[in-house]
């Protein structure tokens, strides 16, 4: 399973465990979307991203992880590191 959402929708999914393995993308919000992953643990494994927003996301809460685990194994060695 994976959460992709864009223009301005709403996934409210608390307390789940997502678990992703070689897709390019786990968790994604753009165009203002929000999605809401309180209390959830996310685990991913890929060459891609476990949560990705960009300038067009929400400004506020576009992926919430509070009180939220992300467990990420990365395939390969980080090439940029923000």
């Amino acid at each position: 399973m994976d959460f992709s959402l864009k223009n301005g929708g709403v996934i409210n999914a608390q307390k789940n465990w997502i678990k992703v393995i070689d897709s390019p993308m786990n968790t994604v919000s753009i165009n203002n979307a929000k999605i809401d992953l309180e209390g959830s643990k996310v685990e991913y494994k890929g060459k891609g991203y476990a949560l990705y927003t960009d300038s067009t996301s929400s400004s506020t809460n576009a992926i919430n992880m509070k009180d939220a685990t992300l467990v990420f194994r990365r395939k390969k060695p980080l090439d940029m590191f923000f």
